[in-house]
């Protein structure tokens, strides 16, 4: 039987549509599914990990990235668990980077015909990420955007504009298989499992999710008019072979600064000073067409 794990404010409330075009679809090919309807990230992690601790170990996610990401925090141990996807936030970084259909009956179809493929995630610190982990001027930006005062009305792009330029770069040391940068200053710095990132920006054009590796981009800082530049040109994965982009692929990474900074997590903000990523190779049973 399926668990049929919904987050029905996904995509504004476009999830609470596409449940019922799959639910529809299932009842007509005689599949047993029963629908967990979630709506706030603790909601999804726990009825994930009641499910689980109960001995299910086959899911269906309905939401975008933000429901996957706590989905798979959720997972007692995952290994163990299948899991398909169907689309339905506002972008689904992850699910476009593994060629799932976007149509509702074609990801559901994608499910039941496919058997699982074994795809590798991210362990940071105490958290899973699916898609990527990033910290620098994008971050610090979203979270004085999401921590603003109720009184105060100003955009992300506004927010991201003042952000730039008041910002010094970042500063910490990365030490991995094939990059040891200690004290250096960057714009932004981007572990990746898949490629997409934000406002669908292509920071990672080279990331797979099979090879048991991660790509961490980093652009160096230099000066505050360069980043709209650099900004624009990862929106289109053109940073990816220019100054002062650089790229290396690893297994693991320790990034450490002097004070906590913002991070980013496939989509959620948390705060550090030390970063310990390890890559999980196929740790995830995903159904998907090969």
């Amino acid at each position: 039987m399926y668990n049929v794990i919904v987050n029905p404010t996904a995509g504004k409330n476009k999830a609470s549509k596409v449940i019922k075009k799959v639910s529809k679809y299932l009842k007509s090919q005689n599949v047993e599914f029963l629908v967990y309807f979630s709506e706030t990230a603790e909601d999804i992690n726990n009825v994930t990990k009641k499910l689980c601790k109960d001995g299910e170990k086959e899911f269906i996610i309905v939401g975008g990235d933000g429901t996957l990401n706590h989905f798979v925090n959720g997972l007692v141990d995952p290994s163990k668990t299948n899991f398909g996807i169907i689309p339905a936030g506002k972008h689904n970084h992850f699910a476009r980077y593994l060629g799932i259909p976007k149509k509702p009956i074609d990801a559901i179809k994608n499910i039941l015909e496919h058997p699982t493929m074994k795809v590798d995630y991210l362990k940071c610190n105490q958290y899973r990420a699916l898609n990527l982990i990033s910290c620098g001027v994008m971050e610090i930006a979203e979270n004085k955007f999401l921590t603003q005062s109720q009184d105060s009305k100003l955009s992300r792009k506004a927010i991201l504009k003042n952000t730039i330029n008041a910002f010094e770069g970042l500063q910490f040391s990365i030490d991995a298989d094939n990059l040891k940068h200690k004290d250096k200053l960057y714009t932004s710095c981007a572990v990746c499992n898949g490629g997409f990132y934000g406002d669908n920006i292509y920071v990672s054009p080279l990331s797979n999710m099979h090879d048991g590796l991660a790509n961490v981009v980093t652009i160096d800082y230099s000066e505050n008019k360069k980043i709209k530049k650099d900004y624009f040109e990862a929106k289109q994965g053109k940073h990816i072979y220019k100054n002062p982009t650089s790229n290396s692929w690893s297994r693991y990474f320790n990034i450490k600064s002097k004070s906590p900074f913002d991070t980013m997590i496939d989509g959620e903000i948390y705060q550090f000073d030390t970063l310990e990523i390890n890559v999980i190779a196929k740790g995830l049973n995903i159904y998907n067409k090969r």
